[in-house]
């Protein structure tokens, strides 16, 4: 694990370290509006059950008997993923309509069962049938937790940092993902710009706005008025 004044993460912990007095100082941490970014393998999926105070915050549900399966898989960008900047910023830096997760080498499993829970955000999906849930955004109270349900995402960066090969796609994540999840739930979502940095003296002045639900998800059909 590691914390800070901030944030929260966790590589595989297993479920047993979120146990007794740490996993209610973990709930409670995420409710009162902390963000929480938790990566889970093997260890921590094994026997496919949570314990209550960390299950609760998670943005999946798992069905009885649901479990991780050591298979590779590849990832692809989920339907959510597209509107949530997490991953929507990622793809805008790269400059590209196609999904950038698909140039990425697969990961070695994915967590069976697996379901996002109501208001939840897939960002991140496998590519084989069935589409299991790789990274998932939620909310918990006032606070954010993101859910990795794949072991070793380091290696996307690693093996990727070849001839061709494209890690700045998963380092952006991870970059987007502690702003998203160190940002308050009620700060940033109304954002105003003008279009260009310097005007001229009685040149008109052209403000730009969007508006984003608690999930940083853009809205339409939003009214600004700027004074």
């Amino acid at each position: 694990w590691a914390t800070s004044a901030k944030g929260s993460a966790a590589e595989d912990p297993g479920a047993d370290l979120a146990a007794g007095a740490t996993g209610q100082l973990l709930n409670q941490y995420v409710r009162q509006g902390g963000g929480l970014l938790l990566v889970g393998g093997a260890r921590t999926w094994r026997g496919g059950t949570l314990v209550p105070a960390l299950a609760e915050i998670l943005p999946v549900d798992l069905a009885p008997g649901a479990g991780f399966i050591a298979q590779e898989v590849s990832p692809s960008m989920g339907l959510e993923g597209r509107e949530h900047p997490v991953v929507r910023l990622v793809q805008e830096k790269e400059g590209t309509t196609a999904d950038p997760w698909a140039q990425l080498p697969p990961l070695p499993g994915y967590l069976e069962g697996a379901r996002r829970k109501e208001g939840a955000a897939v960002l991140v999906e496998g590519n084989i049938p069935g589409k299991p849930p790789l990274l998932v955004a939620g909310a918990a109270g006032r606070g954010k937790v993101i859910a990795g349900l794949s072991g070793a995402f380091w290696r996307l960066d690693l093996v990727s940092s070849g001839v061709g090969g494209r890690p700045q796609v998963i380092r952006r994540f991870w970059q987007n993902a502690a702003k998203w999840l160190a940002m308050k739930t009620p700060a940033g979502r109304v954002r105003v710009w003008t279009e260009g940095p310097v005007y001229r003296s009685g040149e008109a002045v052209v403000f730009l706005a969007q508006i984003f639900d608690e999930l940083l998800r853009p809205q339409s059909g939003a009214s600004v008025e700027i004074s």
